[in-house]
């Protein structure tokens, strides 16, 4: 007579691990997804402080564009999301007794669409895959004029750039990504963070005056660096550090 209420407490049990665990899981990925938000925001700001290009005519600076993914996996991930986060908000537990059936099996296909496909599930629980980036030089608008998009890289063929701009691009993101993580523009935080970076090959692949140009970014951002650079670009860099040492 006991085992009808038994098994009564185990699948509420069990239903309020199923509901715990898809919520946990839901509200990672939305904290992880807003995280990244406020990380390109910071890093832009960071950017937008020193001038990716410094032109005779114009002086440009990078910014990164973050926009939702359209890809198909991501898109139905989202909408599994929002009926799982509808099935667990407080209007329908209100209604667990009466619509448990309902609510369990809106939660279950998210789970079992997770678990059944682990390369399906790598994918969207990877922030990171939630998000289309590109990278935007801005011409600095002057009296009054607003910042115009110059270039647009998107690392798509039909975007394809020279090796030496796709080099001077890194260089530009990366230092300003570790600039970034170690609070450059914080005097505070960032007081006695590393600044030291070593840059093996640099200067291989540009033309006589990227180097330079990277240099000087570097520079503005606070770094000291130690460069490997072929004999054949020395010279340009001889008048931009401040020891050069032959081997």
């Amino acid at each position: 007579t006991e085992l009808p209420q038994a098994q009564d407490n185990w699948r509420k049990f069990f239903d309020q691990i199923l509901m715990d665990s898809v919520k946990d899981t839901i509200n990672e990925i939305k904290a992880k997804s807003h995280d990244t938000s406020n990380s390109i925001q910071s890093i832009n700001e960071v950017l937008k402080l020193t001038n990716f290009e410094d032109l005779p005519t114009e002086k440009r600076y990078l910014k990164i564009d973050i926009q939702s993914s359209t890809d198909d996996r991501i898109r139905k991930f989202k909408r599994q999301m929002s009926e799982a986060e509808k099935t667990l908000g407080p209007v329908f537990r209100s209604q667990i007794e009466s619509q448990s059936t309902d609510i369990m099996k809106t939660l279950t296909d998210f789970v079992e669409g997770l678990q059944n496909d682990p390369s399906y599930r790598l994918f969207v629980t990877d922030v990171r895959n939630h998000f289309q980036f590109k990278v935007q030089s801005l011409r600095r608008g002057q009296d009054g004029v607003d910042d115009a998009v110059m270039e647009t890289f998107t690392g798509a063929r039909r975007d394809a750039k020279s090796s030496a701009q796709t080099t001077q691009l890194a260089y530009a993101l990366l230092a300003s990504c570790l600039a970034y993580r170690f609070r450059f523009h914080d005097p505070i935080r960032g007081k006695d963070t590393p600044r030291l970076l070593v840059l093996d090959e640099f200067g291989g692949k540009f033309d006589n005056e990227k180097p330079k140009e990277i240099l000087k970014l570097l520079n503005q951002m606070g770094f000291q660096s130690v460069l490997v650079s072929p004999m054949s670009k020395a010279d340009l860099l001889a008048g931009n550090v401040s020891h050069l040492v032959l081997v």
